[in-house]
């Protein structure tokens, strides 16, 4: 191949435009919230909610956050732990037009206090009170809702595609972690090539969230089904961790997608396939995927992996 080919082969493969409109996150979950209010849209160990109990409770934090002067782009540090509480965190802050950033409470101080500087964190969104290095007037602590004499309507904050949306920072193992921006347009560029071409993702689907909030394929498990009309099914705290709980969890709530590093995976299929039956996408990623374990999987369900 000469090189003037093999230039244009790869400006061929290269070319990866799409067009298409790419509504927001809020837009999108706004249509399905007004489309399908009484659908479930959030399912944790404690509770689910309805797309329209999702929205009004969204709404009213992010109300909220309006009112505490917060404005558009500003960063807010999501200190909570995985559940139903966290999820109306996310939308309440995208919906006021600020975006946010992961501050796992279980992270040492010191890179705590990096993420807080470099992002300049304006507020952080807490559960169970927080530590004196973090003032009080920085924080709004979700254990009890205090917000329900605001307005459930959505604000009337517009969020444009290339606005910040979040930042996400790395493990920091080769130094300083850096903290990476990710605008609007490109979560909904991922979410609409991920629903529309390759997963088929519907009302009649559900996501399992169980990534912490700081690996970014947390972002796809969450918003996936809140953009399409489908379930986000949380799995508690630790559960990742047990495998069993896990599977139980898949089939209890017939969950159609999930995400799994291929250890994980491994583990799951030697304990039984059964409980994975509801599933029509795996993806698997993080760790070297064998072809042995590939062929395992193969053999136990006929669904792309």
């Amino acid at each position: 191949m000469t090189e003037p080919s093999a230039l244009a082969l790869l400006a061929e493969w290269n070319d990866t435009k799409a067009d298409r409109v790419r509504p927001t996150i809020v837009e999108l979950f706004r249509e399905q919230a007004r489309a399908r209010p009484g659908a479930v849209a959030i399912v944790d160990e404690h509770r689910s909610l309805t797309y329209r109990e999702t929205a009004e409770l969204s709404n009213q934090l992010a109300h909220h956050l309006i009112g505490r002067g917060l404005t558009a782009e500003q960063i807010v540090g999501i200190s909570l732990g995985r559940s139903a509480e966290m999820v109306i965190g996310l939308l309440g802050v995208l919906q006021a037009g600020c975006a946010f950033v992961p501050l796992d409470p279980q992270w040492p101080k010191p890179r705590r206090a990096v993420v807080i500087e470099d992002a300049r964190i304006v507020l952080q969104l807490n559960s169970g009170g927080h530590t004196k290095e973090e003032p009080d007037a920085l924080a709004v602590d979700l254990d009890d809702w205090q917000f329900g004499s605001y307005p459930t309507e959505w604000t009337d904050v517009a969020v444009p595609g290339p606005a910040l949306a979040y930042v996400i920072f790395t493990s920091g193992s080769s130094g300083r972690p850096k903290g990476a921006m990710i605008r609007h347009e490109a979560i909904s560029e991922r979410l609409l090539w991920q629903s529309k071409e390759i997963l088929g993702f519907g009302h009649d689907d559900a996501s399992l969230f169980k990534a912490p909030l700081s690996f970014d394929i947390s972002i796809n498990e969450i918003f996936l089904p809140l953009v399409t009309g489908g379930r986000l099914v949380i799995l508690k705290p630790g559960g990742e961790r047990d495998p069993h709980h896990l599977l139980s969890v898949i089939a209890a709530q017939r969950v159609t997608f999930t995400y799994l590093v291929s250890s994980m995976l491994d583990v799951r299929l030697e304990i039984d396939s059964g409980p994975l039956d509801s599933l029509r996408h795996v993806w698997c990623g993080g760790e070297v995927l064998t072809p042995e374990l590939y062929e395992r999987f193969r053999a136990r369900l006929d669904i792309p992996l």
